[in-house]
């Protein structure tokens, strides 16, 4: 029997609960669509009445939820925040013990005043909050109003230390009803808030500060006033692994495949082609990185500039490459004049400047790993095979064949002219003095592909020593 009774009172209760905070809504609702377009009054310095010419204060925090991006092409910052509006409206006070001991009611903003708090710096149009979420009304007359918004805010970015930059982008938010002699907005806490468990982390920024300060900006609609505005400054350091991976070390990679490409022998042409597909390689991450940084007249961003200054490595490598490949193959033809270094040149380049590069000075006889072009049967132990002359081995052959030509002409040459030319033996000292002739001219062309293989043997060693110059170079240069 009693439990019954217990249940029919507890029923009891909780409609006359409801029906307590019903009349108060709707007499609260009543008195915010009446004042809705008046600003709440502030009591006075006696407190003994409302006066509508005293100050209204606007207590306003931010708290960031996320930080949606940064396009850094357009320099704009998307933002998801919740702005916390803190203010006394003294209509809407009442008394606990009236309606049941509520303290606290929550009243759909359109039938209140609300601060018209705009963001200054807003860049799709929109000034207005996303969603218009219910205002919490406490007894003494205290509203807070914490209405999600997503924000597309315009900054000016600073890409000169792109992509290791930092940047500062500002959060202005203003009214524009009130000067600052009506409504003054006042910073609840010293920055925003970015580090509770509503924040959910960015995947290329990092948030590592954002202080808040009010300030007064000029109002346009005041004949001698001023607005109320505060100011937060997000300070913004990119988080630059995806850069690295994706382009700072494949670009450190191209410059050392780079350095490699004078590894490769000097008779060797694809290296050359190693080169321009280098070259090329790097022109495609130059177009890749200028998608995505903003088109900025004042600053080149240091991954550009080391960018350009890879490419103009890989260029005079490839330069480089051409020259030394000349020099490898630079021939004496016997119809144009020989090319010849100056004496002291020479004797640097061949003689003086290789110890310092470790390596052997030069020498005939160290060419032995130098291919030649004639091959000859020789016979050793009675097997036949083909045997490879270097080159010191031609030309000791070809001074011997020299000396032997010159002893033959010798011997066969015909006497003194003095001799009679009706004697015995005219036509065959005639005879003999042709095959003289042919000898000597022998001799002479084979002196001088002689001496053609030994300047090109030399011109081949001075493309060595410039390899070697020009890999300690780059390997510098790439390495600083």
């Amino acid at each position: 029997m009693r439990l019954p009774l217990l249940c029919l009172l507890w029923l009891m209760v909780l409609t006359h609960a409801d029906r307590d905070e019903e009349r108060l809504v709707r007499r609260l609702g009543a008195l915010g669509r009446r004042y809705k377009q008046v600003r709440p009054p502030a009591p006075a310095p006696d407190g003994s009445r409302l006066s509508h010419t005293h100050l209204t204060r606007l207590n306003f925090s931010l708290s960031i939820s996320q930080l949606v991006s940064v396009d850094t092409r357009n320099q704009v910052v998307v933002s998801s925040v919740w702005p916390t509006h803190e203010w006394t409206n003294p209509w809407l006070q009442w008394r606990p013990q009236h309606f049941g001991n509520i303290t606290t009611v929550n009243l759909l903003p359109e039938n209140m005043w609300l601060p018209d708090m705009m963001l200054l710096n807003n860049v799709d149009g929109k000034f207005d909050v996303s969603y218009y979420s219910k205002v919490k009304v406490t007894f003494d007359g205290n509203c807070l109003w914490a209405p999600p918004s997503i924000y597309k805010s315009s900054c000016q970015l600073n890409i000169a230390l792109f992509p290791f930059d930092q940047q500062i982008c500002p959060l202005t938010f203003i009214t524009l009803e009130f000067d600052e002699s009506q409504l003054q907005i006042l910073s609840k806490y010293e920055e925003a808030d970015y580090f509770g468990s509503q924040y959910s982390q960015s995947s290329e920024w990092e948030i590592q500060s954002a202080p808040a300060r009010t300030l007064t900006m000029p109002c346009a609609q005041c004949f001698n006033g001023r607005h109320s505005a505060i100011l937060f400054q997000l300070h913004l350091v990119r988080k630059p692994l995806y850069y690295t991976v994706y382009l700072i070390i494949p670009l450190i990679i191209t410059s050392l495949l780079t350095v490699c490409s004078f590894y490769l022998p000097s008779a060797c042409c694809e290296r050359v082609t190693l080169t321009i597909t280098i070259l090329l390689s790097t022109a495609m991450l130059i177009l890749m990185v200028s998608t995505m940084i903003p088109k900025n007249a004042y600053a080149v961003p240091l991954l550009n500039r080391y960018l350009i200054f890879i490419f103009s490595v890989v260029a005079a490598s490839l330069a480089s490459n051409a020259f030394i490949l000349h020099l490898h193959f630079q021939r004496c033809s016997p119809r144009s004049r020989p090319v010849l270094l100056p004496a002291a040149l020479r004797h640097f380049l061949l003689f003086s400047l290789p110890p310092w590069l470790l390596m052997q000075p030069f020498r005939v006889s160290a060419f032995n790993l130098v291919h030649a072009d004639d091959v000859t049967i020789s016979n050793t132990r009675g097997a036949h095979h083909v045997t490879q002359w270097s080159v010191g081995e031609k030309l000791r052959f070809w001074n011997a064949v020299g000396v032997s030509l010159a002893q033959l002409s010798h011997a066969i040459l015909p006497p003194p002219p003095d001799q009679p030319a009706d004697k015995p033996g005219a036509d065959g000292g005639s005879l003999c003095s042709s095959v003289g002739d042919t000898i000597s001219d022998i001799q002479t062309k084979m002196e001088t592909e002689r001496r053609q293989l030994f300047l090109h043997e030399e011109w081949k060693f001075i493309a060595l020593v410039a390899d070697r110059v020009l890999l300690c170079v780059f390997s510098l240069v790439v390495a600083g």
